[in-house]
């Protein structure tokens, strides 16, 4: 039985491997006859056909993670964010060592997308929101042993990753600021000194630690004078 069981979860395996492969790969395409180079389209088909009919193996979830990797290096960022939240699913696979690592690039995701859309601050919300939840889940694995051994991590690498949560809720918090900057900026030509003062208030409040935060204070003091 033993045997029987290893030999179905090693053709499984082979499965869902040769299926990336096929994808990371690609296979030859053609039109009208003529090489066209190759696709990721049947890899992909067979990996998510893969998942589909085998969800609960030990290594699913790290597919679904190396399929999400593999969709946001290419730029598809819808389809790299539906398998990344996948994983985050509560029930399916967000106590697996695949969790930390798709919430810091459902961040990354978020990130590009306010790089591309004119810089809609909806996204940093969104990305900031990820960071935030990062932290807050496993800062508290630092230093205990059991725990990193689930999550497959080690304190050096865990360290690491919640120094990219930090520097990234920062990244974030600057860009938030200078948005209300250019705000209180935009009154104050305006000839509208009062709500300017909002905005500029707002960065001191809420962005403390911000370059910009320096700025809005040496604003106000200036506004003051006049």
């Amino acid at each position: 039985d033993s045997d029987l069981a290893g030999g179905v979860y090693g053709a499984r395996y082979f499965l869902f491997m040769s299926a990336y492969l096929l994808a990371v790969k690609g296979a030859p395409e053609k039109v009208l006859g003529v090489s066209v180079g190759t696709s990721s389209k049947s890899g992909l088909e067979l990996l998510r056909a893969a998942l589909t009919r085998f969800p609960r193996e030990s290594f699913s979830d790290n597919f679904y993670l190396a399929l999400g990797q593999f969709l946001l290096d290419k730029g598809r960022l819808d389809e790299a964010e539906i398998e990344f939240k996948t994983i985050l699913t509560p029930g399916q696979y967000e106590k697996t060592d695949s969790a930390p690592r798709a919430q810091l690039l459902l961040a990354t995701i978020y990130r590009k997308r306010f790089d591309g859309l004119d810089y809609d601050v909806k996204t940093l919300a969104d990305a900031k929101r990820e960071y935030e939840k990062f932290l807050s889940s496993y800062t508290r694995a630092k230093g205990d042993a059991r725990v990193l051994g689930d999550l497959g991590l080690d304190d050096d690498v865990l360290q690491k990753m919640l120094d990219e949560a930090a520097e990234g809720i920062g990244w974030i918090n600057e860009k938030l600021a200078e948005r209300e900057w250019n705000l209180s900026e935009w009154y104050l030509w305006k000839g509208k000194p009062k709500a300017a003062r909002i905005y500029l208030n707002s960065i001191r409040s809420n962005f403390p630690r911000t370059n910009w935060a320096k700025k809005a204070a040496e604003k106000l003091v200036e506004l003051e004078k006049k």
